[in-house]
């Protein structure tokens, strides 16, 4: 949904594309915590610090990160390119082989948006800053922050009363 969010603020041309890189882009968090479970566990006893992101602390640890290992499986699954860059990329959206910066931007910037709205759970107990790729490659600033958050609230609103009368 933020993703979505994002993609329209933007006027991005593939909507249901941002919906589903903002839907995968953590896959490889289950793998890695299906295959390394012991090595994982190591990830997520640290995470408690403030000091490190959940990525920062599996690229220490493990010396790999959800982010690589889940855009090698959506690559393996024959995903669009587009996908694979958003999944392989979504914490560095300025790396040289990211040739789809925008949905990257997107995958990236609508997961900092949820952790600051408590929307899910990252891992991180320190809120990521968003890379300064991300605005110019979607055209935003910091300013657009606050606005964002506010219509994900919203957003977020609807769906807790929908599921509540699903009840």
């Amino acid at each position: 949904t933020a993703a979505k969010m994002v993609a329209r603020h933007i006027g991005y041309s593939n909507i249901e594309g941002a919906f589903l890189a903002g839907l995968i882009h953590d896959i490889g968090k289950v793998v890695l915590d299906n295959y390394l479970k012991e090595d994982y566990k190591k990830v997520i006893a640290a995470s408690s610090s403030q000091d490190e992101t959940f990525y920062q602390l599996e690229c220490r640890i493990l010396e790999t990160h959800h982010a690589e290992v889940g855009g090698w499986l959506i690559d393996r699954w024959n995903f669009p390119p587009s996908l694979v860059d958003s999944v392989s990329y979504h914490h560095e959206i300025h790396h040289p082989q990211n040739v789809h910066k925008e949905l990257t931007a997107i995958a990236h910037l609508s997961d900092i948006l949820c952790q600051m709205e408590g929307i899910g759970f990252s891992g991180n107990f320190c809120l990521p800053t968003v890379d300064e790729t991300v605005w110019k490659a979607i055209k935003l600033s910091p300013q657009d922050l606050e606005p964002l958050g506010a219509q994900l609230r919203q957003e977020k609103g609807r769906i807790d009363a929908f599921l509540a009368a699903t009840r």
